[in-house]
């Protein structure tokens, strides 16, 4: 039904939010690395 529909999009949004943040982390991991060494 349509909260079916709703918890999805919801769902959705929240891992591309998610994803967004790991690789976020990762690049800053990366840079602060080449900053260290």
């Amino acid at each position: 039904g349509a909260s079916t529909q709703k918890f999805g999009t919801a769902l959705v949004l929240l891992l591309m939010v998610l994803s967004i943040y790991l690789v976020a982390i990762l690049v800053r991991r990366r840079c602060d690395r080449a900053k260290v060494m």
